[in-house]
Order: C-alpha cells, then sequence, then structure tokens
C-alpha cells in the first residue's frame, strides 16, 4: 500500500551523513511549474534521474519547519555522548593518541569592512581509520 525507492550510495563519499542530509533537505518541484528564486528561497536546481530530469530546491524542506523544532531524535537506552571543552592543544593531544588522523581542513576569512570586524574560521576534519593493514614483517 506504498511504495520505497533504493539506491545505491557513491563508495565515493568521505561524509556519508553530509550527503543524506543535503539528499533529504532537497524539495521536489513539478517540471512544468515555473518558480521563482526569490519566492522558495533557495537555489533550484535541475537534475537528471534515471535519464528523467526533474527540478529541485536545494534544502527547502529545512525551510518547511517551525523555528525551534528539534531536528534529532535517539532510541531509548541509547547513551549520549560526553562533551567537552578543551583547549586546542589538549583536544588535538587527545584525538592523536586515540588514534585519529587529520584527513582535511579548510578556512575562511569573514570580515566586515563597515563594522571593522574581522575572523578567522577552521575546520579540520579528522578520521579514525580501524581497517588498517598491519605488516606482519
Amino acid at each position: 500500500m506504498g511504495f520505497v525507492s533504493i539506491k545505491s550510495i557513491d563508495t565515493n563519499i568521505d561524509n556519508i551523513g553530509k550527503y543524506l542530509t543535503a539528499y533529504l533537505t532537497d524539495f521536489p518541484i513539478d517540471n512544468d511549474l515555473e518558480v521563482s528564486p526569490e519566492i522558495v528561497g533557495g537555489e533550484i536546481k535541475e537534475i537528471s534521474v534515471m535519464g528523467n530530469s526533474k527540478k529541485i530546491i536545494k534544502g527547502a524542506r529545512l525551510k518547511m519547519l517551525p523555528v525551534g523544532i528539534r531536528m534529532f531524535r535517539h532510541s531509548r537506552g541509547i547513551k549520549k555522548p560526553t562533551v567537552c571543552r578543551l583547549p586546542y592543544g589538549e583536544a588535538i593531544e587527545l584525538v592523536s593518541k586515540q588514534g585519529f588522523t587529520k584527513v582535511g581542513e579548510y578556512a575562511l576569512e569573514i570580515s566586515d569592512i563597515e563594522r571593522d570586524f574581522k575572523s578567522n574560521y577552521v575546520k579540520q576534519i579528522y578520521k579514525k581509520h580501524i581497517n588498517t593493514y598491519e605488516s606482519i614483517c
């Protein structure tokens, strides 16, 4: 009494959570409908799915949700992660001791000349490689 659509996920995707979030927040629109980007408040893209083209609005599903709604849930009995705040040097030392290595980094400079404001944002991505090959020799 319903339907299921199953697709394989490209094995080259590095951050599966980010990929799924982007995919699930897009909103499909009818190809015959003319929609202005100013009205929908998002980027309209035309994509091809199994040879058919369709239009989507990037991230539009999130704009339909009420402000302040909790976007996550967890099952009963699931242990929540411990959050701790550390100075940068201590955090790097801790992740390296636990076997994590840096796999990516990017930086942005945010500035507002009118308000004499400038700040830097740096994102570093660490992963723990659990299936590493250890030499027998």
